[in-house]
């Protein structure tokens, strides 16, 4: 049923046109008995990116860990390495901080770093191999992690009167999937930006 409505959702914005003009390059849906891809269409070349669906009896997804020791905070943000190895999210409301975690551990994190300056939610985000961290919140700088320690490689400090934007509704820091740029975004009254820090 599940799959039935997202192919039927894809389809109809397909047919809508909302994803993607003709002449224009964005992204745009193809669909075949064998599944669906995305494909895209940058400066005219043509790449595709494959989705393969996975069919299985039980639809419920099983848990591996659970951190019981939030310590009366909430993690409200979270990013898993696209390797899947490493997870960091970021807890706030009490004991502000970000923490990282081993994917296939056992829900006590490898470690974390306090961020007491923190004053609303803590986005967080993970390259691919996991070997970038980044970490933001009003009030704080911008910082960049690695697995073996909570120590940051760096941090930037915003000029004067900005702050990072932070937003429950989804996450306001990337990282590249190599790590070597982080984009966040922050604003000083109506003035706002996206910072790229490499």
């Amino acid at each position: 049923m599940k799959n039935t409505i997202v192919l039927l959702i894809s389809v109809t914005l397909l047919i809508a046109g909302t994803l993607k003009q003709d002449g224009l390059p964005g992204v745009d849906i193809e669909l075949a008995p064998s599944g669906m891809r995305f494909v895209t269409e940058p400066s005219g070349n043509p790449a595709a990116i494959n989705i393969q669906t996975q069919f299985h009896g039980n639809s419920r997804a099983e848990v591996i860990w659970v951190d019981r020791n939030h310590q009366a905070a909430i993690a409200e943000h979270a990013a898993i390495s696209g390797n899947g190895s490493w997870i960091q999210a970021g807890w706030y409301l009490n004991n502000e901080r970000t923490s990282l975690y081993q994917t296939m551990g056992t829900g006590v994190p490898d470690w974390s770093y306090p961020m007491p300056l923190a004053e609303w939610f803590i986005p967080v985000d993970v390259s691919e191999t996991g070997d970038d961290i980044v970490a933001i919140a009003q009030g704080t700088p911008c910082y960049n992690f690695s697995p073996p320690s909570s120590t940051p490689n760096w941090t930037y400090t915003l000029p004067a009167g900005f702050a990072f934007a932070t937003s429950a509704q989804g996450p306001t820091v990337c990282v590249t999937d190599d790590g070597t740029l982080c984009a966040a975004l922050a604003s000083f009254d109506t003035d706002a930006r996206i910072f790229v820090l490499n």
